[in-house]
């Protein structure tokens, strides 16, 4: 059983997430820290190209309904997460505040979503480096802060979504880079 606490490392396919979560609860607030780290085939330059474009990456984040390039570095997008009890649907601005091709990145994402009258914000920094046999190590840390409906459920619950978030992602960054996506 995982709690959403430990580091979790997954070989299928080729990816081998290896994520981490850490909670911090405060009043009517909640901080998780999610760090992830996988490796996709192909090259550094390539994989950054993908990184960069909001409607490649947009196709690959589990539940991406709509991205709208907002100018060079910000977009807008449209989230809807299935949960077994409930779905959630979150809209949200992200803006590039660094960026050093083809290695590192930061950003911040402000959203809203509808339970509970709820918001969050997100700081993510990713880091690429090109490794042996033509590979590239993507890894990210993200500290999302949530308020309202969501602020208030389980470190198991949101660990869980999380976790699935974060791999599906993995996933599907490779299956598009190295092309081997179905359908």
């Amino acid at each position: 059983r995982r709690t959403g606490r430990e580091v979790c490392e997954v070989c299928r396919g080729g990816i081998e997430p290896r994520q981490r979560l850490e909670f911090k609860k405060g009043g009517k607030q909640t901080t998780m820290l999610v760090k992830e780290k996988f490796r996709v085939k192909g090259s550094l330059e390539d994989v950054w190209q993908f990184m960069m474009d909001p409607e490649k990456i947009g196709s690959c984040i589990p539940g991406c309904e709509k991205i709208e390039p907002l100018g060079e570095d910000s977009y807008r997008s449209t989230l809807k997460i299935k949960l077994p009890i409930f779905s959630i649907t979150a809209t949200s601005t992200t803006t590039i505040t660094e960026a050093n091709p083809p290695h590192h990145l930061k950003s911040i994402t402000d959203g809203k979503y509808n339970l509970g009258g709820g918001s969050f914000h997100q700081e993510m920094v990713l880091d690429m480096k090109e490794t042996d046999g033509g590979e590239v190590e993507v890894s990210y840390t993200a500290e999302t802060t949530l308020e309202g409906g969501l602020a208030g459920f389980s470190e198991d619950l949101m660990g869980t979504m999380a976790h699935g978030v974060a791999e599906q992602f993995a996933r599907n960054i490779q299956a598009k880079i190295e092309g081997t996506e179905e359908g």
